[in-house]
């Protein structure tokens, strides 16, 4: 039997909200985890995301009066994933992502709130819900991290003033020029903001607000976080998963997993080889806001050892433009905005702007074509749009 460096029963690859929750719980059960990030920040692409999910029939709903049901969500999930994906696995998420949310407020610190006014992508369908199923974090102060927030990963680009601001809040502050309830709370987040300040928090929201506050339940119940330290390569003994070999300090290191491996370490989007190999062309990693070393390692660590794949030639599609430095910024509600119309090449429309943003993503190859491109295509907006609404961070 081959001599470990270390040992534990379970050791995640990914620091991530993937991650970080699938250490929590095994520690919860009672057994020893690790969490292994192969660069200096953790966080992953959760903390540079919205931080969002979505769970039907959950128990916020329930305080806040909004009716719903196993039945009504699971009709809604059968009619937009269709038989794409097993409906045992459909079954399961309606059923257990609530009993899920609520394990994690219980024992995690992880604390959601209802978005007012998020609707499902799809509410007019059967099964669709105008409010409830969309949540986000709630606002966590980073100084209880102490000097773990100085490695969490931050936003790849800088918010004018240090403000941080909730999903709510950026819809509520989007129509600041255009209605008194946009002028209330840019008013009410100005002296929220001036009292943080004053009170020396450091307030974190969406992605980073997910990603603290399981940070702090990973302090809480002393489960290690090692930084700097990649996942190589998956170890097996008789066709089993054994371990894991990483780098630590450069060097082989190898860890010992009495349960098992959890690979929760992204996708792919940063791999141009994996891009063009699974997905349409044209492609580039230089549209996408993913995590700059979200590589496929734990994918292709899996395929190694004879795993299989899904779903290679789909992703979390949206749009974007490119800043002057060359960082893509992602766009969610400026497609939709009043005085704005995206076009091809050719100058002409080609989808209705306000689809969701993954759907998107299908109809710009949809109608990219050689007479026409869609990639790039060209966002125009009127005088009244540029002087009402915000467009990036502008």
């Amino acid at each position: 039997m081959a001599e470990y460096d270390h040992i534990a029963d379970v050791a995640v690859a990914g620091s991530g909200g993937g991650g970080l929750v699938s250490a929590l719980v095994a520690k919860f059960e009672g057994l020893d985890s690790i969490v292994l990030e192969k660069t200096k920040y953790y966080g992953g692409s959760t903390a540079m995301s919205g931080g969002g999910i979505w769970i039907p029939n959950n128990h916020l709903m329930a305080k806040a009066g909004i009716p719903d049901s196993y039945e009504k969500a699971l009709t809604y999930m059968k009619l937009i994933v269709g038989d794409r994906v097993p409906e045992a696995r459909l079954e399961a998420y309606v059923r257990h992502a609530p009993e899920a949310l609520k394990y994690l407020e219980d024992k995690a610190d992880l604390l959601y709130c209802i978005v007012p006014g998020y609707s499902d992508y799809y509410a007019e369908l059967p099964g669709g819900m105008v409010e409830g199923r969309g949540l986000e974090p709630i606002p966590f102060d980073g100084k209880k991290l102490g000097e773990n927030l100085k490695t969490l990963k931050n936003l790849p680009y800088s918010i004018p003033g240090g403000i941080s601001i909730t999903i709510c809040e950026y819809c509520q502050l989007s129509k600041v020029k255009t209605t008194t309830k946009g002028k209330l709370a840019a008013l009410k987040f100005g002296v929220g903001f001036i009292k943080n300040r004053l009170l020396g928090i450091e307030r974190l929201t969406m992605g980073r607000a997910l990603i603290g506050r399981l940070r702090y339940s990973l302090m809480k119940h002393n489960i290690p976080l090692w930084l700097d330290s990649p996942a190589k390569r998956l170890l097996t003994e008789n066709g089993r998963v054994v371990g894991v070999e990483i780098l630590k300090d450069g060097t082989p290191f190898t860890i010992q997993t009495r349960k098992g491996v959890v690979l929760a370490a992204g996708g792919f989007a940063r791999n141009l080889e994996m891009r063009k190999k699974y997905q349409q062309h044209p492609i580039t990693v230089d549209w996408t806001v993913a995590n700059e070393e979200d590589t496929g390692d734990a994918i292709n660590m899996g395929i190694e050892i004879g795993g299989a794949i899904d779903l290679m030639d789909d992703a979390w599609w949206g749009s974007s433009s490119l800043l002057p430095n060359g960082q893509a910024m992602f766009h969610v509600s400026e497609r939709a905005l009043p005085g704005t119309i995206i076009v091809n090449s050719a100058g002409r429309r080609f989808c209705n702007e306000a689809v969701p943003y993954t759907d998107w993503g299908h109809y710009v190859y949809e109608a990219n074509s050689s007479e026409a491109s869609t990639i790039p295509c060209y966002y125009i907006m009127d005088q009244r749009a540029h002087n009402n609404y915000m467009f990036g961070l502008c």
